[in-house]
């Protein structure tokens, strides 16, 4: 259970997301629509930030996955390919 302030829905890469500011967390959140099993009013009222902004929000991301940090990340390819990959300049 959650109580939220919804900031912006938003259809991103064929899917919807509602981001919100989680009271919980006290941080803005990422909710799937589709998941939200019950909803009700808190009778409070919000003013979103003037300085949110979706699009810098999903700036760095990778659809909707973002975390600052280095990460090792690790590609397979079938052997098929491997050699050509292997081959190229990135």
């Amino acid at each position: 259970e959650r109580v939220v302030d919804p900031y912006h829905l938003a259809n991103v890469n064929g899917d919807w997301y509602l981001f919100a500011f989680d009271h919980l967390r006290h941080d803005i959140r990422t909710f799937v629509p589709t998941r939200i099993t019950e909803v009700a009013k808190t009778g409070r009222s919000f003013e979103r930030p003037a300085k949110f902004a979706l699009e810098k929000l999903l700036r760095d991301s990778f659809g909707i996955h973002s975390k600052e940090g280095e990460f090792a990340v690790v590609l397979r390819f079938e052997e098929r390919v491997a050699d050509y990959i292997r081959e190229k300049r990135w």
